[in-house]
C-alpha cells in the first residue's frame, strides 16, 4: 500500500503511521474505498495481538490489497459544472 500510494505522490512521512497515511491519501482523493482501512486494521490486529491470524484474514487482505490497487489505478472522478 504504501509503495502505491508513494507512486501515487503520497509517501509515507518518517514520523507517520499507516493510519495516517491513509488519511493523508483519502483527504487527496487517491482513496476512495474502505480497503485501506480494512487493510490497516489487518496489519494491527497481526502486528500487536498474540493470538495467530486465521487464514482468512489473510484472503481478506489481499482483497483489500486488490481494491486499493483498482483505486488508485482509476481517474478521480471529475466533477462537473454544479
Amino acid at each position: 500500500m504504501e509503495q502505491a500510494l508513494a507512486r501515487a505522490g503520497t509517501a509515507r512521512a518518517a514520523a507517520e503511521t499507516p493510519y495516517e497515511l491513509f488519511l493523508r491519501a483519502a483527504d487527496r482523493g487517491l482513496i476512495r474505498t474502505d480497503a485501506a482501512t480494512r487493510l490497516t486494521a489487518l496489519f494491527y490486529e497481526a502486528r500487536f495481538s498474540s493470538h495467530p491470524m486465521p487464514p482468512a484474514r489473510r484472503d481478506d487482505a489481499q482483497q483489500a490489497l486488490n481494491e486499493l490497487a483498482a483505486s488508485l489505478a482509476e481517474p478521480e472522478p471529475s466533477v462537473g459544472p454544479g
